[in-house]
């Protein structure tokens, strides 16, 4: 690794950085498990109306 040292510093020399994102240029992201959670909560309701509805 110590033999590429070299090139790995002139590259990162090179490298165009992408500029900092303001802070409502970041999207909103849902946790997957709050998903699930709202998906089964969704699931509970609709049976519980077929229950009821027959």
């Amino acid at each position: 690794m110590e033999e590429l040292a070299p090139y790995l510093k002139e590259a990162m020399k090179r490298k165009k950085w992408m500029a900092e994102l303001k802070d409502d240029e970041i999207p909103n992201v849902e946790a997957l498990g709050r998903q699930i959670i709202e998906e089964a909560k969704n699931k509970e309701a609709a049976n519980k109306k077929k229950k009821t509805a027959v």
